[in-house]
């Protein structure tokens, strides 16, 4: 029973894997994949310790994304890396827009950079 239980964790993890990709981050203009593409975004706060960083992604394939992501990377004023967050979406159609919300909980956070994380 046990080698079965870790042979379906194992066949479990492996197609996980297969699922994610390595994000690309930006600074600039907004960076996407094939499918999504990351219209617009900018940063807010810190309030109350919380900073935030919106902003709309679109579904430019042909076929719906069951899963997506928005990653960030958030760094201080000394560029030091303090926190990474994200955003995820599911069953998003071709051509639709989605207005996401990546939140930082540490308000060292001045700026950050984004990219489209794993899609699928």
């Amino acid at each position: 029973f046990c080698l079965m239980l870790i042979t379906v964790a194992l066949g479990l993890l492996a197609v996980g894997a297969a699922c994610t990709s390595e994000t690309e981050y930006n600074k600039g203009e907004g960076p996407g994949t094939a499918e999504l593409v990351i219209l617009s975004h900018e940063m807010s706060g810190p309030s109350y310790g919380i900073v935030k960083v919106t902003g709309t992604a679109k579904n430019v394939g042909s076929e719906r994304l069951s899963w997506a992501s928005i990653d960030c990377r958030f760094y201080d004023s000394a560029g030091n890396q303090v926190s990474k967050s994200s955003d995820y979406m599911s069953d998003l159609d071709p051509g639709q827009t989605w207005a996401f919300e990546v939140i930082c909980l540490d308000d060292r956070a001045v700026t950050y950079d984004i990219g489209v994380g794993s899609c699928w």
